[in-house]
């Protein structure tokens, strides 16, 4: 990024390397349902179970973030020490980078068509957002402008692919509670530097951070009542027929 200092180079990396256990999550869970998208898309219920999973993703998505607020001094801390206090206030906002990445795939429509040069336009395009905004508000901002760049940056070319690709291929996206993950995501994204600006880093405030985001995922809708007692009730059935079932 450009004219941040050593310091905050060196901050922003580790920020960055937490951040990529996230990163690997994503990339698992894409090797995962690309190859059922590419056998079942024609199948009807194909699209409102993509358009499910999207809400279900953006939910998990706010509970990582909210997660590596809670815990980020002591995850930082873990990983190369209490050196490098300044990249936990950007852990969360980094992290969101790969998860709004991996959320194209459930607008598989320029991929199911194979419209590689659209999907390239559109990699360039946020990638001149995110540099755009680097060399705009990082030498005012620093490491936290960094983070945000990268994410609008990449927020920008998800949006982009998954609304380009309903011409291609319609998923009936439940709107509302995206929109609303998408809000709680950013506050979370908003609180946490200025919470530990303030050094009001105590457990006790990070908890309440955790728990309040877990519970505005519920009221926006990204995650269900419904979702839950099914995930009740598959559990409950589970174990219920013993290990060997």
């Amino acid at each position: 990024a450009a004219a941040m200092s050593l310091e905050d180079l060196g901050q922003y990396a580790i920020a960055v390397r937490v951040a990529a256990i996230v990163g690997l999550l994503v990339t698992a869970f894409q090797a995962a349902i690309a190859p059922l998208v590419y056998a079942y898309h024609e199948e009807p219920p194909t699209a409102a179970a993509l358009a499910r999973l999207a809400r279900l993703y953006a939910g998990g998505g706010v509970a990582v973030i909210a997660g590596l607020a809670w815990l980020g001094p002591e995850i930082v801390d873990l990983f190369v020490g209490g050196r490098y206090t300044a990249a936990v206030a950007v852990v969360p906002i980094v992290a969101a980078v790969p998860l709004l990445a991996g959320f194209s795939n459930f607008g598989p429509g320029l991929a199911i068509s194979r419209s590689t040069r659209r999907m390239g336009l559109i990699a360039i395009l946020g990638a001149v957002v995110t540099t755009t905004l680097n060399f705009t508000l990082v030498p005012r901002l620093g490491i936290v402008a960094a983070a945000w760049s990268s994410v609008i940056g990449t927020g920008f070319a998800a949006v982009l692919t998954v609304t380009q690709a309903q011409s291609r291929y319609r998923v009936p996206w439940d709107v509302v509670p995206l929109a609303g993950a998408a809000c709680v995501a950013a506050a979370i994204g908003l609180i946490v530097p200025t919470m530990f600006a303030s050094l009001t880093t105590g457990i006790v405030p990070r908890t309440i951070l955790f728990i309040g985001a877990l519970l505005l995922v519920v009221v926006v809708g990204a995650v269900k009542r419904q979702d839950i007692r099914d995930v009740r009730t598959r559990v409950a059935h589970r174990l219920s027929a013993g290990p060997g079932a």
